[in-house]
């Protein structure tokens, strides 16, 4: 065969007529999308290509209505290769995180490559509950519900409830949630749970009388591991996969598996604990009723599952770092990787790291349990020798810092604006400005003050209408120009109300 351009036109040159002419034919019955429709291609796009083919290799065929046979062929062809072109695409984008659409997926990625979305988690509580005069009792797992309102608490572990003459007192770590069991036929190849907002960590699955342990991967697994992993979906919905070829028992076809759960309400950390608090058990343990509550401390660490847009954004953070905490730039996005996280900001001294944070959830600082969330996942992370710790945030208020003439009570803005614009609109925008830059939620960072000149030149460029800013502070009675504030490095706004925000407006 030829391997030159010039053998080659000397090859075809050699080629009787006919033969040429049946390659030509063949060449053109390949229905090949545009390059731009490679990927893309649609099934009206490809039935039109195969008309455009038809009409110069077969102009005897004139019919294209639905009840002709050829148009039945061509449209049916076409539908397969839309659906090939979909899946063709549905594997292409999956594989890239930017642009894959499956949760279930997107998680398995990112955890493999050393990254942890938060789940939905329930919020956990401490009572002190007191249980009437009788026999020992166990408490087996679920037994227990105490309802906060209408927020069931239940346990998580057995518990006995030891023999005595007289009440006996407890104290027990409850979790938010309502207890759902299945019995279901194993299928092959998983197990799906449709109920949504599943805590994962809650999961207890039971085959044979064998309790079986959720691991992160199979890798570490052997033969006669009994062990189940979870991939979670978006709305907390998940399915549960079993080890298999020397990395894990999977169950037989066919094989029923006991699982029970928790179904959970996300961060119920910041509900009011009612005075009384009802109570119920199994009846099997009416023997040993409960007779008291009480509330020892209140529900944290509750949690949403993270959004899919959450997990893209912030999973490169911590795969970028490749899991070491080297530096103060490197410590800060292995925080900020963190879903529960805003931002943060980190010091070195000597060989002590010292580190504060903005909580998703709004409050001033992390709660207990995300502190101890931090300490776990940032130790084992620090260099030899290195020690880090939490230190509460510096907020500062606005009004303290606006004027060297003593603290405001109000912000004044006199706004000067084009005739034809609604006040109600720009005020509503211009306050709205004024509170994003002053929220650590949205705009304000460790470190970024108030410049005057830069809000004037954001509130011009965002608000229409808008022609000039003036900014003056309210100390007592007096109006009294407004200064530019330079924020210390490691300190930060606290959200200015919108109620301490007046705007007057001078049309032109």
């Amino acid at each position: 065969m030829a391997d030159t351009k010039e053998s080659l036109v000397a090859y075809f040159s050699g080629l009787p007529l006919g033969t040429l002419q049946k390659l030509k034919r063949y060449s053109e019955l390949l229905i090949i999308p545009e390059d731009d429709l490679l990927t893309n291609a649609t099934m009206i796009q490809m039935v039109d290509k195969a008309h455009l083919l038809a009409d110069s290799l077969f102009p005897e065929w004139t019919d294209r209505s639905k009840s002709d046979f050829g148009e039945f062929l061509v449209e049916l062809f076409g539908l397969f290769s839309e659906k090939d072109f979909w899946y063709i695409n549905a594997f292409a984008n999956e594989s890239i995180l930017r642009k894959a659409r499956s949760y279930s997926n997107v998680f398995s990625q990112v955890s493999a490559l050393g990254y942890t979305p938060v789940l939905c988690k329930g919020s956990v509580a401490t009572f002190s509950v007191s249980f009437a005069a009788g026999n020992p009792v166990i408490y087996q797992r679920g037994d227990l519900t105490i309802l906060v309102g209408d927020i069931p608490f239940t346990n998580d572990e057995a518990f006995e409830v030891p023999a005595d003459a007289t009440t006996t007192t407890t104290t027990l770590q409850l979790h938010a949630g309502k207890f759902n069991a299945e019995d279901i036929t194993f299928n092959g190849n998983n197990i799906f749970l449709r109920q949504k907002n599943i805590d994962i960590d809650s999961i207890f699955v039971q085959i044979d009388n064998i309790q079986y342990t959720r691991v992160g991967t199979f890798g570490n697994s052997g033969a006669d591991s009994t062990h189940f992993m979870v991939l979670p979906e978006e709305d907390g919905s998940v399915s549960i996969y079993f080890g298999h070829d020397g990395f894990g028992i999977q169950p037989e076809l066919g094989k029923g598996i006991h699982v029970d759960y928790r179904t959970c309400d996300g961060p119920n950390q910041d509900f009011a604990f009612p005075t009384t608090m009802e109570v119920k058990s199994g009846d099997d343990l009416a023997e040993r009723p409960v007779t008291a509550v009480t509330v020892t401390t209140a529900g944290t660490g509750g949690s949403y599952a993270e959004s899919l847009t959450s997990i893209r954004e912030k999973s490169p953070l911590m795969i970028g770092t490749q899991g070491a905490a080297v530096n103060t730039t490197v410590t800060k996005k292995l925080l900020d990787s963190l879903s529960f996280i805003k931002r943060s900001y980190v010091e070195v001294s000597g060989q002590t790291l010292s580190y504060k944070a903005i909580p998703l959830s709004g409050g001033d600082d992390l709660s207990s349990d995300e502190q101890a969330q931090v300490a776990d996942f940032l130790n084992p992370r620090l260099m030899m020798g290195y020690s880090a710790t939490y230190t509460p945030n510096n907020y500062v208020d606005l009004l303290r810092v606006a004027s060297t003439q003593g603290v405001a009570t109000a912000i004044i803005l006199d706004i000067v604006y084009l005739r034809g614009y609604k006040t109600s609109v720009i005020e509503g925008n211009v306050k709205q400005i004024i509170q994003d830059v002053t929220n650590p939620l949205v705009k304000a960072d460790y470190g970024s003050g108030f410049d005057l000149t830069s809000v004037d030149v954001l509130i011009r460029s965002s608000v229409p209408g808008v022609q000039s800013v003036s900014f003056k502070a309210l100390v007592g009675n007096a109006e009294v120009p407004m200064q530019s504030y330079v924020m210390p490095a490691g300190s930060i706004f606290k959200k200015l109300s919108e109620s301490v925000i007046t705007c007057r407006f001078n049309a032109i």
